[in-house]
């Protein structure tokens, strides 16, 4: 896949680093400086994993690292109150890209982000959204896991009872119960797929 709108989403980027620097639209909790960022990150997440390493733009800069921060657990109209998690999504997605051109490990960077995914929670409006949102986070780990392999830093606690391989198995598994338990006739069923 090539032709995903590449040049649209490195212009976006463009605008959301200017939005980020200016600080204080996210002090005084600006709900369009929220809703901006929210829908970049999607999108971002979303393809993330398409951008070929050699043109890919980092995200985790301290400036949006800080706005993800300051957003917490603002409820966004796309997807609610998850937008620390779409972010650790991202940065999945870009180092299993990364680590699949260049097979060039990071065990730090590994555990940094099944960390992020280990202790990542939030307080979901509805139940719904609590499915789309362990539905992401546990397609999260499979990601990681099985492009990065065994890790001897990995510090998620479901693996004193799972090994590697099985535990990516129920984490598939796990995805797809939450994805079911969303009806049919849900808005949210449209945000359920991530880019792989």
């Amino acid at each position: 896949m090539t032709d995903f709108g590449q040049q649209h989403l490195f212009a976006a980027k463009k605008l959301i680093r200017n939005l980020v620097k200016d600080t204080s639209a996210f002090s005084n909790n600006d709900c369009h400086s929220f809703l901006c960022l929210g829908i970049y990150l999607y999108w971002d997440m979303s393809t993330a994993f398409l951008v070929h390493p050699d043109e890919q733009q980092q995200l985790d800069t301290i400036e949006i690292s800080i706005a993800v921060h300051k957003m917490g657990n603002w409820h966004h109209p796309m997807y609610g109150s998850c937008t620390e998690l779409l972010f650790i999504l991202a940065n999945v997605a870009r180092y299993d890209r990364l680590l699949l051109e260049s097979e060039q490990r990071n065990l730090t960077q590994e555990t940094g982000l099944e960390r992020g995914l280990c202790e990542w929670a939030a307080t979901p409006p509805t139940i719904v959204l609590g499915h789309l949102y362990e539905a992401w986070r546990t397609i999260g780990f499979v990601f990681l896991y099985t492009v990065s392999g065994w890790n001897p830093s990995f510090q998620n606690p479901d693996l004193v009872n799972h090994d590697l391989e099985s535990l990516i198995s129920h984490y598939a598994r796990e995805s797809i119960w939450h994805l079911v338990k969303i009806p049919v006739s849900s808005n949210n069923l449209n945000y359920q797929s991530l880019s792989r």
